[in-house]
């Protein structure tokens, strides 16, 4: 880059660092295949906070700079790109969403071929660790016994996101197998678009608990296509028998496996104050915070500073490069 003594310019700082401490550092041959922007950005940003070098160049499936980049990033691409890599000879690994891989048989068992711990990188906001954190952020509990019995009064949360979870699995099997018509399909994308805070301020419906709202809208909506929830578990156990959503026995399980960390985020701060506020125990946490900017917190601080498992991850990815 070749800047005169005196000169104006206008450069966004984190490009610099990226070029100068990325793209000339990593050894050529050795790549992290990744789905999208986010994955790189965090997973630069955590080696950055731990002042360490990245030791393998970041890449998507369409970076131009390949031999053979693809029109998209994504996950069905960053697979075809990773033979096309390996082909070539490049010690490729790659990272990848779980999404509903496990509960549809489509895990790939490939030692260069590693997915997220949870759902998608987002869902690291379940992580103990970090949950604390957030938690922290709605109300000032005071001691750990506090907290637990947050958690514990979080099931109720969990199991009220189930019909919309069902739904979510719904539409990854019909992709697969096309067992809805076009009417059904089109109710069920309809449905799943309204994200479940949106769901739980519709002040109409007869619920007064607002996470009660959930169901009875969506049990509203698949009765316009003579659908239920009944008929969906029903459909979802001849195609899915993988899935059991009460097989998860651990708190946060639904929150890091099920859903996507992208939607439940977005629902999460009035959730959480919604279980805060109507507890009386928990009331005396005081409620104070906000959520505002979750999701950009999370990716920017939160998962690059905080999380151990993410940071176990990458340990796990360098090892894989040997």
């Amino acid at each position: 880059m070749n800047i005169k003594k005196g000169s104006s310019f206008n450069e966004n700082a984190r490009a610099i660092i990226n070029e100068r401490y990325f793209m000339k550092k990593a050894p050529k041959h050795k790549m992290l295949l990744v789905e999208g922007i986010e994955d790189i950005n965090v997973i630069r940003d955590f080696y950055i906070h731990k002042n360490q070098k990245l030791i393998f160049k970041l890449v998507l499936a369409n970076d131009p700079n390949l031999e053979e980049p693809l029109n998209f990033a994504g996950k069905k691409n960053s697979i075809v790109q990773h033979e096309n890599l390996r082909t070539q000879g490049h010690n490729v690994v790659s990272l990848l969403d779980r999404d509903y891989d496990f509960f549809l048989n489509e895990d790939i068992t490939d030692p260069k071929i590693i997915y997220y711990d949870y759902f998608e990188l987002e869902n690291y906001l379940f992580e103990s660790s970090i949950f604390k954190v957030v938690v922290k952020n709605i109300f000032n509990y005071e001691d750990q016994e506090t907290y637990d019995m947050f958690l514990v009064s979080l099931s109720k949360v969990e199991y009220a996101l189930y019909p919309y979870i069902l739904l979510c699995l719904l539409r990854e099997v019909n992709y697969r197998k096309s067992i809805l018509d076009s009417d059904k399909l089109e109710n069920v994308l309809n449905i799943i678009k309204k994200k479940p805070a949106s769901m739980m301020q519709m002040s109409n419906l007869a619920a007064n608990d607002p996470l009660d709202r959930i169901l009875e809208y969506i049990q509203k909506e698949l009765g316009r296509v003579e659908l239920s929830i009944e008929k969906v578990e029903s459909i979802l156990q001849e195609h899915c028998p993988n899935f059991s959503f009460f097989d998860s026995k651990n708190s946060l399980d639904i929150f890091k496996y099920y859903i996507k960390g992208k939607t439940i985020c977005s629902s999460l701060p009035l959730m959480l104050k919604n279980e805060a506020e109507k507890n009386s125990d928990l009331k005396n946490g005081n409620v104070i915070g906000n959520l505002d900017n979750l999701i950009s917190r999370l990716r920017l601080e939160w998962i690059p500073t905080i999380s151990k498992e993410f940071e176990y991850l990458l340990q796990k990815i360098e090892v894989s490069f040997e």
